[in-house]
């Protein structure tokens, strides 16, 4: 029977991997820094909870992260070695690449708003990761820089590798059935809150959001300014309230940020409610979105998506995001766009929109009983002049 307590450095687990120390520490399991005996290299060793080990579901959905893993070929997901059965306690295990670094939220917490070739060259790698899990029938379901590690060494380039595949989905395998909620609430799209399908556009709606953080310094939602998370308040935002572009709800957040041309079209597009709007995989989202942060963008309208389908298997600051716009050209109109809400929100949702008709509530019923009274005061003068004349 497997014990709660962590691995101690010198145990050797499996009979192969010699633990050297703690890593990080989950929601499915333990990570360990390991030496792996017979190849003869350090990895990432990551271990299931034992609180976990006799939920089939929480097994599956561990096993099955390194099997996607190694579906995915792109140098910027997170490469595994091995995976199996521990015999003696049956715990799940999987062996990965140990890369050193930083998530990517620690560092947008510490540096804010990444300059712009620096914000490019990320974005750069996280498509082309997700693009290729894209490619094979992959969707993340839970991208957020929580997730995306950045290994940076003195004098080389940064290099960005995507962890944690293991709540994703090959998507001909959600067929026409809702999926549970899943992702976190500051990343997930419309469609996540609301357990409907799951496509590729999914992730694409958590770009976009990784997108604004990375060129901003900030969360794009209104509810998460002051710094304190409230969900149900996010998700009437993601649900149900405006979603603007991402040049106005910089304004609103006290940030001067210059996007280059063409980036809040793009931005538009790619947080659309509506799954069938919006890019429909990552590799059509970086295809738009690479010209504009090259300077090539066009302040035109993004042209519809085409519908999308399944896979096959803190204050102030200046943000220059490209070249300036000539100051002879008039800008073009601020739009604040509000998307169809999807149907059927769910019950934490409808709580939520409970919650803030009742706020509203006190008002309206102060307004109400003012106009009784207005009613009933001139109700009065007009008896009593009648009855003096």
């Amino acid at each position: 029977m497997a014990s709660d307590a962590p691995l101690r450095p010198g145990t050797l687990f499996g009979g192969e991997y010699e633990i050297t120390g703690p890593l990080a520490r989950g929601g499915m399991g333990m990570v360990y820094t390991a030496h792996a005996r017979t190849a003869g290299h350090d990895c990432a060793l990551k271990v299931m909870h034992p609180a976990l080990l006799s939920d089939e579901r929480s097994r599956e959905r561990f096993t099955r992260e390194a099997d996607l893993c190694a579906r995915i070929d792109s140098a910027h997901v997170v490469k595994v070695y091995g995976s199996g059965i521990e015999p003696e306690t049956d715990t799940p295990w999987i062996a990965m690449e140990l890369v050193e670094g930083e998530d990517l939220e620690k560092l947008c917490r510490a540096r804010g708003a990444f300059p712009p070739a620096e914000a490019r060259e990320l974005l750069t790698q996280l498509f082309d990761a997700i693009g290729a899990a894209h490619a094979v029938g992959v969707v993340h379901r839970d991208l957020k820089p929580q997730n995306v590690l950045v290994a940076a060494r003195e004098g080389e380039p940064m290099r960005v590798k995507v962890l944690d595949f293991g709540i994703s989905k090959v998507s001909r395998d959600e067929g026409t059935d809702t999926t549970a909620a899943v992702g976190s609430p500051l990343w997930m799209a419309p469609e996540q809150a609301h357990r409907g399908r799951l496509t590729p556009a999914t992730d694409v709606f958590a770009l976009a959001l990784v997108a604004f953080r990375l060129f901003t310094g900030r969360l794009y939602w209104m509810s998460a300014a002051s710094g304190k998370i409230a969900i149900k308040e996010i998700l009437l935002e993601l649900v149900m309230r405006p979603l603007p572009t991402a040049s106005v709800r910089a304004k609103e957040l006290g940030l001067d940020v210059r996007f280059p041309p063409g980036f809040d079209a793009w931005f538009d597009r790619a947080m659309d409610r509506d799954p069938a709007k919006r890019f429909h995989d990552a590799r059509a989202a970086w295809t738009a979105l690479e010209p504009v942060l090259d300077g090539r963008g066009s302040d035109e309208p993004v042209k519809p998506a085409t519908p999308a389908t399944p896979a096959t298997d803190e204050g102030h600051a200046t943000v220059s995001l490209g070249p300036a716009r000539d100051s002879r050209t008039p800008p073009p109109p601020t739009r604040s766009v509000l998307r169809s809400p999807t149907p059927t929100p769910l019950p934490m949702l409808l709580e939520a929109a409970r919650d803030e008709r009742a706020q509203k509530r006190p008002r309206s019923m102060v307004v109400t009983a003012i106009a009784v009274l207005a009613l009933l005061l001139v109700a009065t003068v007009v008896v009593m002049t009648r009855h003096h004349g």
